[in-house]
């Protein structure tokens, strides 16, 4: 993304209507992932962005461990900074979404939130968040909907694509 998106993520995150509608739509997905599994349980979020998302979801699970990554230092810059002045921490790495830094089936969960479009090879993104998850781990995955939606906020984003249903099932 360009670097001014960070900025502007940064300042709105918290009160803006989309990412507040979002995470309002993702709450009960991560209920759903976490159900079951014990403290302590792993979730990653590819694509943190500037962490907003994690302060959000640790402070509502406070006895599982929310990570992000993001390939952006500026954007896993924010995230520490969020999580150095937050109720129950969380951490960030800088990194690939092609290659991600974790071990085979070594999370228990994941997040991958609008950041699939991101990358030219979404096929190869999708095989390392399946690599990386544990058996019987769950995915929550979100991308912008129907190429004809396509505007320049997509061009500022960076987005590759915009998804039909029957690709992103296919994916």
């Amino acid at each position: 993304m360009d670097p001014a998106a960070y900025v502007e993520m940064d300042a709105i995150e918290e009160r803006h209507w989309w990412f507040r509608g979002k995470r309002r739509l993702v709450a009960p997905l991560i209920e759903r992932m976490l159900g079951g599994r014990g403290p302590g349980a792993r979730v990653l979020e590819v694509g943190c962005g500037t962490g907003g998302n994690l302060a959000h979801f640790a402070a509502a699970h406070p006895l599982q461990r929310f990570l992000g990554l993001d390939f952006d230092a500026g954007a896993t810059n924010f995230t520490s900074m969020k999580s150095a002045s937050a109720p129950v921490p969380f951490s960030a790495v800088r990194g690939d979404g092609l290659r991600l830094p974790f071990r085979t089936g070594s999370m228990d969960g994941a997040l991958a939130l609008d950041i699939v479009e991101h990358f030219e090879d979404d096929d190869a993104v999708m095989a390392e968040l399946h690599r990386v998850l544990a058996p019987g781990a769950s995915l929550v995955l979100s991308v912008p909907a129907w190429p004809s939606l396509w505007s320049p906020h997509d061009e500022f984003l960076h987005h590759k694509r915009r998804y039909r249903p029957a690709e992103l099932r296919a994916l």
